[in-house]
């Protein structure tokens, strides 16, 4: 069964075979102030801060805003939400739209957002999916070795590099070349499978674990073992011509492991 909150349009919960695929923090709480931790909040019209820097709140006013279901179903979701201000933080007049649909083994999360105004509007979007996993300093994450990344942590840019180690705080932002990923995955020997994402839409893909030493306070202890953030993004703004729409979707598919079933 799929769980989604229609506060931030949030998905919070979806299983196949009986284990989670969904990571949601033992602590997680959703309020106008607090987003839930874990599933996959959707952080619009502007990503962390914005482009300048001076956004807020952080990730935009999606996660935390009540918006207006659309459809809901066991297995498919759709809501509705009207934002006044775009990632400039100018006046502007976005309709947001977001779904989400479980099939099988297979989970779409779509984000589409239509400029309604009389003006350009500039938008960031992400689509900030917590995976749940046995032990992150043990998982194996493929696809991305040859897209060049900012590290945010180190603050700087970087080429192209071998497998993640985790164990400490990640957070970089892989460029796409050409746009979205072909396919980025995670293998997770213990749980027995592969959690296989694709991106449309995209032009970023964002990683981040928050290590032992950086964890939230929403988060409970040696929970940053269990998951990892792998986002579909388009970030550094969108220019949307009156009309005009971006969308973003991220899939993930639950495959078998080398090693066992599902």
């Amino acid at each position: 069964m799929l769980q989604v909150l229609d506060r931030g349009a949030h998905a919070v919960s979806w299983e196949v075979a009986g284990k989670p695929v969904l990571f949601s923090s033992s602590l997680a709480t959703s309020s106008a102030d607090t987003a839930w931790r874990g599933g996959v909040p959707v952080c619009a019209p502007w990503f962390a801060a914005g482009p300048d820097g001076n956004q807020r709140p952080s990730h935009g006013p999606a996660r935390t805003s009540l918006w207006q279901p659309l459809q809901a179903t066991e297995t498919a979701t759709r809501h509705r939400l009207e934002v006044d201000r775009d990632a400039a933080g100018n006046k502007a007049s976005l309709e947001l739209v977001a779904a989400a649909t479980a099939t099988g083994n297979t989970l779409v999360n779509e984000l589409t957002i239509t400029n309604r105004g009389e003006r350009e509007a500039l938008v960031e979007a992400a689509l900030h999916t917590y995976l749940q996993v046995s032990d992150v300093t043990a998982i194996t994450l493929r696809g991305l070795e040859h897209c060049r990344y900012f590290d945010k942590v180190a603050q700087r840019e970087c080429e192209a590099g071998p497998t993640i180690e985790f164990g400490s705080l990640v957070d970089r932002i892989y460029e796409l070349p050409g746009g979205d990923a072909a396919e980025t995955v995670v293998a997770d020997a213990a749980m027995a499978r592969q959690l296989k994402l694709r991106f449309d839409g995209a032009r970023q893909a964002v990683v981040w674990n928050c290590g032992p030493d950086a964890s939230p306070s929403d988060l409970g202890a040696g929970e940053w073992r269990n998951f990892v953030c792998v986002e579909a993004a388009a970030l550094g703004g969108t220019r949307l011509a009156v009309g005009e729409r971006l969308v973003l979707r991220s899939r993930v598919t639950v495959a078998e492991a080398m090693n066992g079933p599902v």
